[in-house]
């Protein structure tokens, strides 16, 4: 394969999930060195040549979103700090995180897709979302991205792309 980007979790893991935070190491690790002949020489044998993506993309969330969520949470009878199917998601310490959106892309033609495939992991909810169907097409309409490589240059607002091709 020779993708010209790769997609990964932010360096939080989304949520401090440790197995999220191994996989971003992981594919960062996988991304730098993809380009490198010298990395595995015995590749070449095989055929193989190094071949370097263009672009690395991490996961991201608005974290404005995140805290008028934490906000209202209280007002809803729901504890921020104890979030999740097991009660171990602290939302409160998400939305502190850092994290600068570069990359949001459209994608309410897949909503259906997105929350069909969400259904199938059963961490997830198994799909089950609390609230009418405008605010499930209104939160779930985008998906947010932080372009790490090459990164993203420049002061005060950043620019967002639509298009990872772009």
């Amino acid at each position: 394969f020779q993708p010209q980007i790769v997609l990964t979790f932010d360096p939080v893991g989304g949520y401090f999930h440790s197995d999220h935070i191994a996989i971003h190491r992981a594919t960062t690790e996988a991304f730098r060195l993809a380009g490198d002949p010298c990395r595995y020489p015995e590749h070449l044998d095989q055929n193989l040549r190094p071949f370097q993506p263009q672009k690395l993309y991490y996961t991201a969330v608005s974290r404005r979103l995140l805290k008028i969520i934490v906000a209202l949470m209280p007002l809803l009878g729901m504890d921020p700090t104890a979030f999740g199917r097991n009660k171990d998601v602290n939302l409160k310490r998400v939305a502190e995180a850092e994290q600068i959106i570069t990359t949001s892309l459209d994608i309410r033609s897949y909503l259906h897709t997105r929350i069909k495939a969400s259904a199938c992991y059963r961490s997830q909810g198994s799909g089950r979302f609390l609230g009418p169907r405008w605010i499930q097409r209104w939160f779930f309409s985008k998906e947010s991205y932080t372009r790490a490589v090459p990164p993203v240059n420049g002061e005060g607002k950043m620019p967002v792309e639509s298009d990872f091709f772009e």
